[in-house]
């Protein structure tokens, strides 16, 4: 048997060939496109699932979706839909459905957590969006993973045209609307993480009253095939930047690291937790707290494709640094640090020790992910400007949020050339 919505005891399908009054998905323009909605991975047809998703990357794939479901983060519930065309998988998404946020800290407290609609907003509007967040946004639905940055919400083949797709993935989400109504229903919509050229496509979500928001840049770094050794990537930074990435490489140097089991992340979830949180609790905007299960599933999924890194000073974990190895992409998934350690420059140190793990590994890419993007820029990596969809299901608040995107840009920092070349910065998964 499998898990069906809202009746768990078997699969929905919905076939499009119903009246408009049966369901959304009847109405699509193009020919007849089947969803079925599962709400558990475990139900997912994994063949199916991998031919839509096989040009995904690795947050997409079950594996992790597994993993991430496994953990059971705290306040969130899991949906899943595979779009067919003439019985063939034509494209797959995830959802999260996050209520509330309440989250527990390292020492087992529990604390309520801004709402995911702070990120909307930059400082001097934090505490109104905060306040709008809690009365207007109780419980939302998220395609795309809070937990990462990389594209990882939806994904189709070329069976589909980009916007037929998205025309497809409106019609879903508006399914979920449906079978999620009940005393707490779902008020806000967020695809999250896309880029260009996808938001070029996306005319006919924009047209269903979603408002289009720029946020921070995932930064990465293309490695050319000639860096075989980590020295070839210092002998091509400019003098400065590599005058400044040595004294880090000189300073790291009194860390020893370790590369840890699923056994021995079970055994050191606790300092891994604290390190992870000490970072998560400094975030500007944050929605949704992992559990501290979290990086002990993800091992034990992905094995050799999940490393964990962990940072030792004098027999102590200060940090650890977790990298996902996505064919030939590094995805540099998590950092967690000891801020009280006195240690100097631990997250230029790290972010090298990436670099130099990547290239060993023969990785053509680097993801670094969101934050210290300066940083990052000083060590090679440049940005990829990211965008998302947010829409409310009421008319005058979706009005007023998207009033509020004139006020909202990403973080201003200074872009770095540490390079004595430039880099192509295009991104995919190869």
């Amino acid at each position: 048997m499998t898990n069906a919505l809202p009746d768990p005891s078997a699969t929905l399908a919905v076939p499009t060939t119903r009246t408009r009054r049966e369901t959304p998905l009847s109405y699509l323009k193009a020919e007849a496109v089947e969803v079925r909605l599962f709400s558990t991975v475990q139900d997912l047809p994994a063949s199916s699932w991998n031919e839509a998703a096989r040009e995904a990357g690795i947050c997409l794939q079950v594996p992790y979706l597994r993993a991430l479901e496994d953990s059971k983060p705290l306040a969130m519930q899991f949906r899943y839909a595979l779009f067919f065309k003439g019985g063939k998988p034509v494209a797959a998404a995830t959802f999260q459905i996050l209520d509330s946020h309440v989250i527990r800290n390292e020492s087992g407290a529990r604390q309520v957590v801004q709402n995911r609609a702070g990120v909307l907003l930059r400082q001097g509007f934090d505490q109104l969006i905060a306040r709008l967040g809690r009365r207007l946004i109780r419980r939302q639905i998220v395609c795309g993973n809070v937990f990462s940055s990389a594209p990882s919400g939806f994904t189709h083949t070329q069976d589909l045209s980009p916007q037929r797709a998205f025309e497809c993935l409106q019609q879903a989400v508006q399914r979920l609307y449906e079978l999620d109504r009940g005393s707490s229903p779902i008020d806000a919509t967020l695809l999250k993480d896309l880029q260009r050229p996808v938001t070029t496509d996306l005319q006919v979500m924009t047209s269903k009253f979603y408002t289009l928001f720029r946020v921070d840049p995932i930064m990465v770094m293309n490695l050319p095939p000639h860096w075989t050794r980590f020295e070839d990537y210092l002998a091509e930074m400019k003098s400065n930047y590599r005058r400044h990435a040595k004294k880090a490489l000189r300073v790291g140097s009194t860390l020893k690291h370790q590369d840890l089991s699923v056994e021995q992340i079970e055994a050191e979830k606790a300092a891994i937790f604290a390190l992870f949180y000490a970072v998560f609790k400094r975030a500007h905007y944050r929605f949704g707290c992992l559990s501290d299960d979290y990086f002990v599933h993800l091992k034990a999924q992905l094995q050799d494709r999940m490393n964990l890194r962990a940072y030792y000073l004098e027999n102590r974990m200060v940090a650890f640094s977790v990298n996902l190895i996505d064919g030939n992409v590094l995805q540099q998934h998590y950092v967690g640090l000891d801020y009280d350690s006195g240690l100097d420059m631990p997250l230029k140190y790290i972010l090298l020790d990436t670099v130099r793990m990547a290239i060993d590994g023969g990785a053509h890419r680097i993801v670094f992910g969101r934050t210290a993007s300066e940083l990052k820029s000083s060590l090679g990596a440049q940005p990829l400007d990211a965008e998302l969809l947010f829409r409310h299901r009421s008319p005058v608040p979706n009005w007023f949020l998207s009033e509020l995107r004139r006020f909202v840009q990403p973080a201003s920092w200074t872009p770095r050339h540490a390079f004595k070349f430039s880099i192509d910065t295009s991104f995919g998964h190869s």
